[in-house]
This record gives structure tokens, C-alpha cells and sequence, in this order.
């Protein structure tokens, strides 16, 4: 016992030492599993320090000051399990029923940070969250990519199922096993997974898509697990905040354009990108809303926009589009 006591009072004041050291960190450090395998020199498994270090962080943030975060809830939905992976147990979580209600929370201060989805490796884009972002002050400053596994939940015999809760997304992620074991259900779309599950915990001959902690929470019976279509369904979520973030030297930034009315547009916006060497990662376009046929672009490209040339870039992005607004650069996520 000697020997632990001595090694658990060395950690402790080396968690102070490293408490101090973070005390003017707005944001859950930026540490990797690249520099954390270069710490641990492989003798310990990645799962068990990402988890370690997670929590450690998380005790800090809310050391510092008491740290909110709003996220699509209620509890278990997978929005909540990438704010628990991002930003660990120790912050205090405020669940939403919608969308635009996290970024409200968080433009109106109540909540330090809110996690949306953003896209999803098999569905695309979540358009709720890129209409959210045209008129939102709020900016990005952190992602996060979740493997999401569905699994069928209820209390009813799987013969006798009759109805499937589930949010809009999750329904779709499914649809060809739904459409093989239960093609003569009714699917019934709800703001959230875990509202899902709590329906079918209440309706006769019911059944949701949602995760694990879900059947738990509602004492529903997993009739089967990983019932995605495609096996390596992950999606991507956004950390927002009302602050920007500095250049971590591996870093994303997001843009949103809205190209003039003109032949050519999207083409000659695009041009910048290549004349001053920046790498694209995504692109997405959705109606502006404004006027018929007009369309706002999502782009996020490889950098910061305090790196290099990028803020020059912006400028001639200025000159060429009718509307351009940086929407945040952040710490890149790993795949």
C-alpha cells in the first residue's frame, strides 16, 4: 500500500501542476491520440487514456467556472454521447428538444457550448443545423465524429411490432432493414431517438431505433443490435460557443458563400481556393431562403484562417460572392 499511496500523491500534484497550467484554456485541450501514443509508447490502450484525459480536462473546464452545454436531447441521444465524449462528465448538460433551441441557448449566454450534428457518413447533411448557422452570431470552435450503431428496441414480440419511433435521420440510416423485417410497419418520425424510445416504452405493439443507454433509460428489450445499412455509419458533430478559437496547427475552418446571380458564380468563387492552394472538405448548398433558385454554400476548408495567406483569400472571396460570413475555425477531428 506504501507504494500506492506514493505514486497516487505524486499524481495528484501533477494534476495540479497541470490544473494551473490550463487555467486559460477557453476550450477541452486539443491533445490527439498520435501525441498521446507518444506518451504512452503503446503501453497503454488509446480507449483507456483518451477516457483519462477526457475527464481530466472536463474536471478542469468546470473548475475554472461553471460550464454549460446544450445538446439535441433529451439524455442518450447520440448528440449526447459526443458532448460526453468531447467534453466528459463534469460540465453541466442543458438537453434541447430542437436544433435552433441550442443555438439560442447559446447566443443568449445560458449555455457556454452547444453540440449539434452537422453530417452523417450515409444521410448527408443535417439541414436543420446549416439553416441554424446563416443567421447565428454563435461561432464553431470544435467537432466530433461518433460511430453510430442503431439498434431495434421494444417490449413487444418482433412478429407483432406494428409501429418504429425514431428521429428523421435514424429512420433513414435504416431503411433497408426496416424495409426487410418490418416492411408493413408504420415509421413515425420524433425529435429524438430517445423520444422515440420513450413512445415505444408507452405504445402497445411499438418499437424505436435508437442506442443502447436508450433501452436502458426505458427498460425497453433489444430485440437486435447494429441495425444500420451501412456498417461504418459515423456522424460528425460541432462544437459552437460565442468566442473564436486560436490556430492549433491542425485545424478546420467553415465558410458560408452566397454566390451572385450571374453564369459562372459557383466556379469563379472557387477559384480563390485554388490560387491560394487551399484544400476543400466539403461543400454543401441549400436555398437561401431569400428569393427563388438563390442558394447560401457550406464550405469548410483545410486550415485556419489566421494561417498563411487564408484572411487574403477571404478578401478576394469578398470581392467575387454577394455574401460571405466565416462561420469558425476549429481543431480538426480525427477519423
Amino acid at each position: 500500500m506504501k507504494e500506492f499511496e506514493k505514486i497516487d500523491k505524486e499524481l495528484i500534484r501533477l494534476l495540479k501542476e497541470r490544473q494551473q497550467l490550463a487555467t486559460d484554456k477557453k476550450l477541452i485541450s486539443t491533445w490527439t491520440k498520435e501525441y498521446l501514443k507518444e506518451l504512452s509508447a503503446d503501453s497503454l490502450s488509446m480507449d483507456l487514456l483518451s477516457a483519462v484525459y477526457r475527464e481530466i480536462d472536463s474536471a478542469n473546464l468546470s473548475e475554472q467556472k461553471e460550464t454549460k452545454v446544450a445538446f439535441l436531447g433529451p439524455a442518450t441521444s447520440f448528440t449526447n454521447q459526443a458532448a460526453l465524449n468531447y467534453f466528459g462528465h463534469s460540465v453541466d448538460y442543458l438537453p434541447q428538444y430542437d436544433i435552433p433551441a441550442i443555438f439560442s441557448k447559446v447566443e443568449s449566454g445560458d449555455a457556454h457550448f452547444g453540440v449539434v450534428p452537422i453530417e452523417n457518413s450515409t444521410e448527408g447533411a443535417v439541414n436543420r443545423t446549416l439553416d441554424a448557422l446563416v443567421n447565428t452570431e454563435a461561432k464553431i470552435v470544435g467537432e466530433i465524429r461518433l460511430r453510430v450503431h442503431h439498434n431495434i428496441l421494444s417490449n413487444a414480440k418482433r412478429d407483432a411490432v406494428t409501429t418504429v419511433y425514431s428521429h428523421r435521420q435514424a429512420l433513414a440510416q435504416c431503411h433497408g432493414w426496416l424495409m426487410v423485417n418490418f416492411p408493413n410497419a408504420k415509421l413515425v418520425e420524433t425529435e429524438s431517438t430517445t423520444e422515440g424510445a420513450r413512445l415505444a416504452s408507452e405504445t402497445e405493439n411499438a418499437a424505436a431505433i435508437a442506442s443502447l443507454q436508450a433501452a436502458e433509460l426505458f427498460n425497453l428489450n433489444i430485440i437486435e443490435k447494429n441495425v444500420e445499412d451501412v456498417k461504418g455509419n459515423s456522424t460528425r458533430f460541432l462544437i459552437i460557443s460565442n468566442h473564436m478559437t486560436e490556430s492549433t496547427g491542425n485545424d478546420k475552418t467553415s465558410l458560408l458563400l452566397c454566390t451572385k446571380d450571374q453564369a459562372g458564380a459557383l466556379y469563379e468563387s472557387l477559384a480563390p481556393f485554388k490560387e491560394f492552394g487551399v484544400s476543400l472538405s466539403m461543400i454543401e448548398s441549400r436555398p437561401s431562403k431569400r428569393q427563388s433558385w438563390e442558394y447560401y454554400f457550406f464550405i469548410d476548408f483545410i486550415g485556419h484562417i489566421d494561417d498563411g495567406r487564408n484572411a487574403e483569400m477571404l478578401k478576394e472571396l469578398d470581392k467575387i460572392c454577394s455574401f460571405v460570413k466565416n462561420l469558425g475555425s476549429y481543431h480538426r477531428a480525427e477519423d
